[in-house]
């Protein structure tokens, strides 16, 4: 388990250790959780002790379907955490995972500890059936789109939990229309527009 890194020009750094199944490491004085510590390399420096222990990844795998039981291909599995951003409380991503054709999904490489798992449909599948009226709302596990019904999902370090399948619930889709005209007055062709979600999460 011993490492050494040679002729390291001088300069601001931070050590992250990794290995496939176990959890990114980043190196911190004194232990702890939080940021990296920043490492003042200067020329001549002989840095020892810079040692990190790392923990087996915990991974949460299970089943997403339609309201009828129909596997979802190609949906965003994500599990997250309460946390707060600029805007106020949201919930901040560990890891994702993307269903396969029988809707299987896995999330990997997690941390000990609780998860809510938040599900909706991937992004290029958005209006990918034009005249639909109806999709899916983002969905939390075991099936709602109310967080306050939400169950969270504890995993132990280096545990694969399976069986947290559940269904996205159906919602009405909205309609945005418009148009767009150039500096000049006169309406603009080929012009690309974007929408996008504000905040964390899929979708």
């Amino acid at each position: 388990g011993a490492y050494e890194l040679r002729d390291v020009p001088p300069g601001d750094y931070t050590l992250t250790f990794s290995r496939s199944r176990y959890v990114t490491a980043p190196w911190r004085r004194g232990g702890g959780t939080g940021n990296a510590t920043r490492l003042d390399v200067r020329a001549g420096a002989d840095m020892t002790r810079m040692d990190a222990a790392l923990i087996r990844a915990a991974a949460i795998a299970g089943r997403l379907t339609d309201e009828l039981g129909d596997p979802l291909e190609n949906a965003w599995v994500v599990a997250a955490r309460r946390g707060f951003d600029e805007q106020g409380p949201t919930f901040v991503t560990a890891a994702v995972g993307v269903t396969n054709d029988i809707g299987g999904y896995r999330i990997s490489h997690l941390q000990p500890g609780q998860y809510y798992i938040l599900a909706a449909e991937r992004s290029e599948s958005f209006g990918s059936s034009p005249e639909a009226d109806i999709g899916f709302a983002r969905t939390a596990y075991p099936g709602t789109t109310d967080i306050r019904h939400a169950k969270l999902v504890t995993v132990a370090t280096g545990q694969d939990l399976t069986g947290i399948d559940f269904s996205l619930v159906p919602a009405p889709l909205g309609r945005i229309e418009g148009r767009v005209f150039a500096s000049n007055g006169l309406a603009a062709s080929n012009v690309r527009l974007m929408l996008q979600a504000i905040g964390n999460g899929p979708g």
